[in-house]
């Protein structure tokens, strides 16, 4: 929630916030909505085998208990403003195209 909190303060200050983290509940996600002007959720999802197969840290190979989706819930997110599709089907700047386009209306 700290994230949170100083994304709503900068947003109040008419400043463009960009912020990634993992939001894993949705009382994260509704308090995001009701206090961050101009909030858009973007959910970047990969599938579990995809996330196997880039982890370069082994997270996800060890079954490790502190990985968000493996051994910590996840609330999975269902009014997200974007959803992209992160399992390699489409290249980063085809994702970035997607995005932008959704957000500005135009190509970028």
């Amino acid at each position: 929630m700290n994230y949170a909190r100083l994304c709503a303060l900068l947003s109040k200050q008419g400043l463009t916030v960009i912020c990634c983290t993992i939001s894993m509940f949705d009382s994260v996600r509704k308090w995001n909505r009701e206090n961050i002007p101009g909030y858009f959720e973007v959910y970047i999802q990969a599938s579990m085998e995809t996330l196997r197969h880039r982890d370069q840290k082994g997270l996800y190979s060890r079954n490790a208990d502190n990985v968000a989706g493996v051994g910590l819930q996840v609330e999975l997110p269902d009014s997200s403003d974007l959803v992209l599709d992160n399992n390699g089907q489409w290249t980063p700047e085809e994702q970035v195209a997607r995005l932008y386009q959704t957000v500005f209306g135009t190509e970028g």
